[in-house]
């Protein structure tokens, strides 16, 4: 017996397979990316992702901070991440207040899916306190 060829077959087979590679590879990095923007630019708050809280009850002295910068980036895609579905970046906060000479920093790795996000795993820190020289002067 011969099998039996039919082009409607394999569009259908190609369509459910691009559309299974989207959700797959290509949704999970749209998220995490328009999440890395969003929390570079004020918009969003890494903690909100994953139903964390913030502010004075989840970080100490965060109230009282004069400086507090977040800054997110993506982290490079493994094989893992592609098995699992997954795109993963990293959102750190630092807060600073006068007078301290550490700044505080909380380092967090949250993982986008097709269906949310998950916190992967977050340190808290202590990094010495480095204040900038004003422009123009030399040591």
């Amino acid at each position: 017996m011969r099998p039996t060829f039919s082009l409607r077959r394999l569009l259908t087979v190609v369509a459910v397979l691009a559309i299974a590679l989207f959700i797959w590879v290509v949704y999970p990095t749209a998220k995490a990316m328009r999440c890395n923007a969003a929390i570079n630019d004020g918009r969003s708050d890494p903690y909100q992702l994953v139903d964390r809280p913030t502010g004075s009850a989840a970080f100490l002295h965060y109230e009282s901070a004069t400086t507090k910068t977040v800054t997110a980036q993506l982290l490079k895609r493994s094989w893992n991440d592609i098995l699992h579905g997954q795109r993963r970046f990293a959102a750190t906060v630092t807060w600073y207040a006068d007078g301290d000479q550490y700044d505080r920093q909380h380092t967090v790795v949250i993982r986008a899916t097709p269906l949310g996000y998950q916190l992967e795993r977050w340190q808290e820190s202590s990094v010495p306190h480095v204040t900038k020289a004003p422009a123009g002067s030399s040591n």
